[in-house]
């Protein structure tokens, strides 16, 4: 009776443990990134991601500032539904509309399906 009482404990912490949904797994690292600010409110972000060949980035999305760091998210559309499975590198060269305060950029590359699939962090130079 002793086992089966540590077994029932240990399984409902082990539960509870996960409770807060899936773990996300760490996302890749870009192959390169800038960002530079060239106006109070804008900064000029490049960078270089290794994707599909079929694969093309859209128009970046700025979201909150969190601890300094503004959230910005770069979703990409397939470019022909049939298509090799070459990696590529993907540049992505945009002027994003950044508030004065913030130091740093945290940003997510989202797959053609909507998935998180590069990030990183991309402190602001001047």
């Amino acid at each position: 009776m002793g086992r089966a009482a540590l077994a029932a404990i240990f399984a409902l912490t082990a539960t509870a443990a996960f409770a807060d949904g899936p773990v996300t797994p760490d996302l890749q690292p870009f192959s390169d990134a800038s960002a530079t600010r060239t106006a109070p409110d804008a900064v000029h972000l490049q960078l270089t991601f290794d994707g599909g060949a079929c694969q093309a980035a859209e128009a970046p999305q700025t979201g909150a500032l969190t601890d300094g760091a503004l959230s910005v998210t770069i979703p990409t559309s397939k470019t022909a539904e049939i298509c090799t499975m070459q990696i590529v590198a993907i540049p992505v060269d945009v002027t994003v509309q950044v508030p004065s305060e913030a130091t740093a950029l945290q940003i997510t590359v989202l797959g053609a399906d909507g998935q998180p699939q590069f990030g990183g962090r991309v402190d602001i130079g001047d």
